[in-house]
C-alpha cells in the first residue's frame, strides 16, 4: 500500500489561479493498493463524494468477477511518491479500496 493524495482538479486549478484561497482545495490522503498491471485509477463512490467530483462520462469495465459494468468517470488531481497529475479516474462502489 502506498499514500496518494486525492484533489479535486476543478479546486486545484482554481487555487492555481487565485480564484480560490489554497486551504480550500477538497483534498483528501489515503492507502492505495498500487500494482504494476493496471492502467487506470480506480475511487470509491464515498471518495468522489466527499471530494465533489462530477462525472465527465462513462466507461465500460471488466470487474474482477467477469461482469461487465458501465462506471462514472471523473477527473481527479492525484499526487503520489513525490509526483503530481491530473487524471480520469473510474468511480467504484462505496467501501473499495483506491
Amino acid at each position: 500500500m502506498n499514500r496518494i493524495t486525492l484533489r479535486n482538479a476543478t479546486d486545484v486549478g482554481k487555487a492555481q489561479s487565485r480564484e480560490l484561497d489554497p486551504t480550500c482545495v477538497r483534498s483528501e490522503t489515503t492507502e492505495a493498493i498500487i500494482s504494476a498491471g493496471v492502467t487506470t485509477l480506480a475511487i470509491p463512490q464515498d471518495v468522489a463524494d466527499r471530494l465533489g467530483l462530477h462525472t465527465t462520462g462513462t466507461r465500460n469495465v471488466k470487474m474482477a468477477d467477469g461482469a461487465l459494468r458501465a462506471v462514472a468517470r471523473v477527473v481527479v488531481h492525484v499526487e503520489i511518491l513525490g509526483r503530481d497529475m491530473t487524471c480520469d479516474a473510474l468511480v467504484l462502489p462505496a467501501g473499495v479500496p483506491v
